[in-house]
């Protein structure tokens, strides 16, 4: 098998991995390229300046510095496609070391490739997007011991009683949210006009670490506790956040399935939570393919910090 067949092939399950028309594997065939590294080679190093991101196509990775001190193993026959180097897109340094720990081959994506295929085809950049989002959350799962629940099941949104207040502007709160904040005004107009708000009360649970919420969850007012655990060394380590800021993003989403919710959250004090369901994602991949290309790369920033 040639080279140029590994990496048509290769393309050809990104193509499927995406669910996108098969016609699309001419569009990302003169952006990408294969890249082979032998065992103990370093595919990206913590710190160093960022060229590209890669998909794993076959192989099997090393990661250290990733959450703990520990190092984590991921094969592709395992997470198929994971993208490696994810975390550079926006800072353009890695946050992770990454060896070869056997004959490894990744699909390559360059930067400014990335950057192009925005351009050339905003639907496709949107599902790739997507695609890495969901493969970033699942690889963080793995490198904090968590299991990786392909079903998670969703939230319930019965057990939360309709917000009442008339005071809330919620495109106000949209624009304080780190993950909206920076989207055009209009995109964030339309995710408010299809938000739910929601009342809790004090101690009542929102979502657990794992499960899936059914869309983006947003906090309004109140407080909130965030309780998440990191398997290090054998043990459990809990790891507990609280915040208040109008507009934080609880639990992330993508259009296209299930990502499960890195935390705990539970109410401190009365709260007020703005739901945008997933349904109106798939809406905005749809019909508005770059906004929603930025609402995951937002979603990417948050999981790399």
């Amino acid at each position: 098998m040639t080279m140029a067949t590994d990496e048509s092939e290769s393309i050809q399950r990104l193509v499927d991995a995406l669910e996108v028309d098969p016609s699309a594997a001419a569009t990302l065939a003169p952006l990408t390229h294969l890249t082979s590294f032998g065992a103990g080679d370093v595919v990206i190093e913590q710190h160093a300046v960022a060229h590209a991101i890669h998909f794993l196509v076959g192989g099997a990775l090393r990661y250290e510095h990733l959450v703990t001190d520990a190092t984590e193993r991921v094969v592709a026959d395992d997470l198929p496609l994971m993208p490696v180097g994810w975390s550079a897109l926006h800072y353009r340094r890695h946050r992770a070391t990454a060896v070869a720990e056997t004959d490894a081959t990744l699909l390559t994506l360059p930067l400014d490739r990335w950057d192009e295929l925005a351009t050339i085809d905003p639907a496709l950049h949107a599902r790739l997007a997507d695609f890495v989002l969901r493969g970033a959350t699942r690889l963080l799962a793995v490198a904090r011991n968590r299991p990786v629940v392909a079903d998670a099941p969703g939230i319930d949104t019965t057990g939360l009683q309709p917000a009442v207040s008339s005071d809330i502007d919620l495109e106000e709160v949209f624009a304080t949210a780190p993950e909206l904040g920076s989207l055009p005004v209009p995109a964030r107009a339309w995710l408010a006009e299809r938000s739910e708000l929601h009342a809790m009360a004090r101690g009542q649970r929102l979502i657990d670490e794992g499960q899936d919420g059914n869309g983006l969850w947003l906090l309004v007012t109140g407080r909130v506790r965030l309780r998440s655990y990191i398997a290090a060394g054998g043990e459990p380590h809990e790891v507990i956040r609280h915040t208040q800021r109008p507009g934080s993003l609880l639990c992330g989403s993508t259009a296209s399935g299930a990502l499960p919710a890195p935390h705990r959250v539970e109410a401190t004090r009365s709260v007020t939570v703005a739901h945008v369901p997933r349904a109106a994602l798939a809406d905005l991949l749809r019909d508005h393919p770059d906004v929603y290309a930025a609402l995951a790369e937002r979603q990417l920033r948050r999981l790399r910090s």
